[in-house]
């Protein structure tokens, strides 16, 4: 018998490959071909937003999410829906995925929006399709950027604002009130 042995190089062309899910039960789709909304989000434009906190970024992106914040504040709770509220008693949050995780709301206050590559809202209910009843309320799925050492690359951004009295009234001192007032 004749053996002939063949060496095979495969070369990754990572410019077709498009996002993938793989399921617990079936192969890897493409994302689009299995949630029938999905809206994405690319850093150009979350970055383009000054904000507080990374759900914020978010808000006027993708119709249909509603993000709620209490205050303008660092750190401060915000709430989001996708499609309106869909209970009266249980949770209406969507699901949080990051990098394939999925993570709290509180997550995402601490997030820093230029650190997203892209945000994923899968908004229909065909979400549970892929992460089950936890997807009842939709799906906000986060990739992250990921370092590379071909091109090092330092960014810096700031923002300031200065407050300042327009107008002065002259009003009337503690002594000068008292006198005023029987």
């Amino acid at each position: 018998p004749i053996k002939q042995t063949m060496n095979v190089i495969l070369k990754p062309d990572t410019e077709t490959l498009e996002e993938v899910v793989v399921l617990g039960y079936g192969s890897g789709k493409k994302i689009g071909s299995i949630v029938g909304s999905v809206a994405k989000v690319n850093s150009e434009k979350l970055s383009a937003k000054p904000v507080a906190n990374a759900m914020d970024a978010l808000q006027g992106q993708v119709s249909g999410l509603q993000v709620y914040t209490s205050s303008g504040e660092p750190g401060s709770s915000s709430s989001s829906y996708i499609r309106g509220v869909g209970s009266l008693t249980a949770d209406n949050e969507p699901l949080y995925v990051l990098d394939g995780t999925p993570v709290s709301s509180s997550v995402m206050v601490m997030m820093n929006p230029n650190d997203f590559e892209s945000v994923t809202v899968l908004k229909d209910a065909s979400a549970t399709a892929i992460y089950g009843s936890r997807a009842s309320n939709g799906v906000i799925v986060i990739t992250t950027k990921k370092g590379s050492d071909s091109n090092l690359r330092f960014n810096y951004s700031t923002n300031l604002s200065v407050s300042t009295i327009t107008e002065k009234l002259d009003v009337l001192s503690a002594d000068e009130f008292r006198e005023f007032v029987p």
